[in-house]
């Protein structure tokens, strides 16, 4: 019940009731039926408008007015699935073929607002990542990596960080599914929030599986973030500073960022222009660059010691996962000789 109909309820009560010391007012029948209508007219049954949302979804017409019904009931349905109650019934109504099904639709504004469902749905929710999993979750995301639109990709880095997370069984599928090539790939678009968010899931995958740091560097991942170091956007040279750091944690890792000279040159850079910082820019900015500076250092102008990497688990955004420190038990926890640490990982081109 929204906070409009609750305040509703409670002016009505405040007015009816007694004074102290004075007599109860006697609750007359049309006093209850108004109050079970208003009761009726403000409480959502939410399975039941999940059920119709989904009808309105499994629709065939595309005509334009059918297009923007399902683009509003998906605005809506993504409010409704924020309840992790809410995202595990829409797999009891049946509605994750549905919902899937639209990571493919003809639509862009389709797809990417199926995919932002898609994400809020398994975000920190072991059982319904597993039953996306189950249906076929992977590799529609992955396919939508490579969409056209750009709002996709966004969305579909999204749901991939929050499908993988505190799920190791889903890291290892998007390990074998050559998700480290693609993340790179993904770190070289256009489009500056793709690489923004291509960068924190490298990261976050580079942390669970340290080896894949070596990988990520045949793959050109110290290029792409010494390019995205010269960035205008704070955020994402942030995220390469942050990528840089975590690579240092794997010797074969370490000794080739030690040899790349353009990063050694874009590292610099970057130290200067933030040393050159004066007033509140600098102020703002003070934590990142004695970080850079310290990378710097760590990397090309001393005897070499790995740079710290925090202990935080990197959430999609690059701030600590508050969810990984919460003590919960993911049900593949328990898996082992799937989720070896040493499984190799595939390096040629997406299957």
């Amino acid at each position: 019940m929204s906070m409009p109909a609750w305040k509703g309820l409670f002016d009505w009560s405040m007015q009816h009731q007694s004074q102290e010391g004075g007599v109860p007012k006697q609750v007359t029948e049309k006093d209850r039926k108004w109050f079970q209508e208003a009761m009726a007219q403000y409480t959502v049954d939410y399975v039941q408008r999940m059920k119709q949302i989904k009808a309105t979804l499994d629709e065939s017409n595309d005509s334009a007015d059918v297009v923007q019904q399902k683009q509003d009931v998906l605005e809506e349905l993504l409010e409704i699935v924020d309840n992790i109650d809410n995202a595990r019934d829409l797999h009891t109504i049946g509605g994750l073929p549905t919902l899937l099904s639209l990571l493919q639709a003809p639509q862009a504004s389709i797809r990417w607002r199926a995919a932002e469902v898609v994400a809020t749905c398994v975000q920190n929710n072991p059982p319904v990542q597993q039953w996306f999993m189950e249906g076929g979750a992977m590799p529609k995301l992955l396919h939508l990596l490579h969409d056209e639109d750009a709002s996709c990709r966004i969305k579909a880095l999204l749901a991939l960080s929050c499908l993988i997370r505190l799920n190791p069984l889903a890291l290892e599928v998007f390990r074998q599914k050559r998700g480290v090539i693609q993340l790179v790939d993904a770190a070289r678009d256009s489009e500056v929030k793709v690489q923004r968010k291509a960068l924190h899931l490298l990261r976050h995958v580079i942390h669970a599986h340290p080896p894949d740091a070596a990988a990520a560097c045949q793959l050109g991942a110290p290029q792409q973030a010494a390019t995205c170091l010269a960035s205008s956007d704070d955020d994402t040279w942030q995220a390469a500073v942050l990528l840089i750091q975590e690579m240092t944690q794997n010797a074969e890792a370490l000794e080739h960022l030690k040899q790349d000279t353009q990063l050694q040159n874009r590292l610099q850079s970057l130290e200067t222009r933030l040393q050159g910082l004066t007033g509140e820019d600098n102020e703002a900015l003070e934590e990142e660059s004695r970080q850079c500076t310290e990378l710097t250092n760590n990397l090309y102008r001393q005897p070499h010691q790995s740079v710290p990497a925090s202990m935080a688990e990197p959430s999609q955004d690059g701030e600590p996962d508050q969810a990984s420190s919460g003590g919960q038990i993911h049900p593949f926890a328990a898996v082992t000789s799937s989720l070896n640490q040493e499984t190799p990982l595939l390096l040629g081109p997406p299957s």
